[in-house]
């Protein structure tokens, strides 16, 4: 999920977490060897970590839209110029990520 913190990113995330973990959990069968498990531990957090590490550096964007000072004012500048496209990018990214 593309969201800053400030929007619920870490809740999102979390949420978004605990539901592949748990798909990746029913792969297991029962009694599984550790080694198994540690292989369906591996393909989980390959799974999330693109998406969580993708939420991160957009809510150092944000940070970066939301301080006091010239850069801040020249990031909002630009993006109002541009906001419909990064909006309509930023909404297919959202709803990409889905377990």
């Amino acid at each position: 999920m593309m969201l800053s913190p400030s929007a619920g990113s870490g809740a999102i995330n979390s949420i978004l977490d605990a539901v592949t973990l748990a798909n990746w959990i029913v792969c297991l069968r029962p009694f599984s060897a550790l080694d198994e498990a540690s292989r369906e531990l591996e393909a989980f957090q390959s799974e999330r970590l693109p998406w969580v590490k993708a939420s991160f550096e957009l809510s150092k964007v944000l940070k970066n839209m939301l301080a006091r000072n010239l850069k801040a004012k020249i990031i909002r500048t630009v993006s109002k110029i541009g906001s419909q496209s990064l909006t309509q990018r930023n909404l297919i990214k959202m709803t990409q990520n889905q377990p």
